[in-house]
């Protein structure tokens, strides 16, 4: 469309609309040869931002989020014998990543991704859990956010817009309390804490051709 940009290849197209809508794209039926085994990687496609204002956990009173979010296709190209639901699946998840930043803290240099789940392929209604998880390709933990408490009960599988707007400084503050329950986190306060940073986007750990389209992603500090 006028005013806009594409950029594509065979297996990826990102696209921002004059509006600034962001259109995600990925063909993995173009990168896989053969359905995923276990421990292979795969394909991402995801927008990164790190912070230059970055918000401090125990110093500011709100985290404002705002995020729209549409996914407009998710084509399973794997045949119903080849699909492993523990193995493949298509999702877009949204993390942030959390350190502490402070030099004189026995935890100094501890990090954490803290996740906001939406759309996985596998599950077409959002629960209400947290998931606490070991990620071995960053050597970091994983707090994932309950998704209903972001997004409500919705479906990302209807292929219609939903929105998130909400202060997620308490679910923050939540998940570092879970990871203390974890042993990890024990000699850190929340001023030492900040958000360094984002992304967003598919990851496609299964031969899927999926879509989605993303506006009005912001994230506000009081």
């Amino acid at each position: 469309s006028a005013g806009g940009v594409v950029f594509a290849n065979a297996g990826k197209t990102v696209a921002r609309s004059a509006d600034g809508t962001l259109t995600l794209d990925i063909v993995t039926s173009a990168e896989y040869d053969a359905p995923r085994k276990d421990g292979e990687a795969w394909p991402h496609l995801l927008i990164q931002q790190d912070f230059v204002r970055r918000p401090n956990i125990g110093r500011i009173g709100r985290l404002d989020f705002s995020m729209e979010l549409r996914i407009v296709r998710c084509e399973n190209r794997m045949t119903e014998r080849q699909y492993d639901e523990s193995l493949h699946t298509a999702q877009s998840p949204f993390y942030f990543y959390m350190r502490n930043v402070n030099p004189e803290s026995p935890d100094y240099g501890l990090s954490l991704w803290v996740g906001i789940p939406s759309f996985d392929f596998r599950y077409p209604r959002l629960t209400d859990r947290e998931v606490v998880q070991w990620d071995t390709g960053t050597s970091t933990y994983i707090y994932s956010i309950p998704p209903r408490a972001v997004w409500g009960d919705v479906s990302f599988h209807d292929f219609r817009w939903h929105a998130a707007h909400l202060d997620l400084l308490p679910l923050i503050l939540r998940g570092v309390e879970a990871m203390r329950e974890k042993g990890r986190f024990v000699d850190t306060r929340p001023e030492d804490l900040e958000l360094t940073g984002m992304n967003f986007g598919w990851e496609v750990p299964g031969t899927f051709d999926a879509g989605l389209m993303v506006r009005n992603l912001s994230i506000r500090m009081e």
